[in-house]
C-alpha cells in the first residue's frame, strides 16, 4: 500500500535516511544519564593509578537488552529481506531474535519499519513505540522511531 502511494524514489530516500540513522546509532556514544557517584570506600575515596581522589566515576550500567552478533545478523538479514519486499520472511527472522532479545528496541523498530512498508500503519506505530520505551534514552533510535510513527499517522490519516 505504501508502495502505491510513493514513487521508488521517495521509499528509497526513506529506507536511506533509516539506515543512516541506524548506523549513527550503533556508532555513537550513549548519552550519560547524569547516574554519577563518588568512588568511595570506607570514606576515603578511591586511589587509582591515573586517578585522582574525589574524582567522580560514572555508575556502571548494565544493558536491559541483548544486542550481541546473532542479533546484528537476524537484524541485517531481516533488513535485506524488506529491501527485496519479502516482508513475510523479514518478520519471521525479526520475531526469532525476539525469541531470543525481546527487549532488543532495535528488533521492535525494525519490526515497526516492514508493518510501515506493508501498509500496516496502526501496528508500525505501536511497534515503534515499544521501541521507545525499551529505548533506554537512546536519542538516535527515539528519532528513527518518531519519524515511522510520524509516517505511520500520515499514511492513515490520523495526523
Amino acid at each position: 500500500m505504501i508502495k502505491s502511494l510513493f514513487p521508488q524514489s521517495m521509499l528509497n530516500i526513506l529506507w536511506l535516511i533509516f539506515l543512516s540513522l541506524f548506523l549513527f546509532a550503533c556508532a555513537s556514544k550513549p548519552p550519560s544519564s547524569g547516574d554519577e557517584q563518588l568512588a568511595m570506600i570506607d570514606n576515603k575515596a578511591i586511589t587509582e593509578p591515573g586517578i585522582e581522589p574525589g574524582i567522580i566515576l560514572p555508575k556502571p550500567k548494565e544493558k536491559a537488552y541483548v544486542h550481541n552478533a546473532a542479533i546484528k545478523r537476524l537484524i541485517n538479514r531481516a533488513k535485506k529481506m524488506t529491501e527485496q519486499e519479502r516482508y513475510d520472511s523479514a518478520i519471521q527472522e525479526l520475531e526469532r531474535g525476539l525469541a531470543i532479545a525481546p527487549n532488543n528496541p532495535h528488533i521492535w523498530q525494525n519490526l515497526a519499519m516492514v508493518r510501515l512498508f506493508q501498509g500496516r500503519y496502526l501496528q508500525a506505530e505501536q511497534l515503534a513505540n515499544k521501541s521507545n520505551a525499551l529505548s533506554q534514552g537512546d536519542s538516535n533510535l527515539k528519532s528513527i522511531n518518531r519519524q515511522i510513527i510520524i509516517s505511520a499517522r500520515e499514511e492513515a490519516g490520523t495526523n
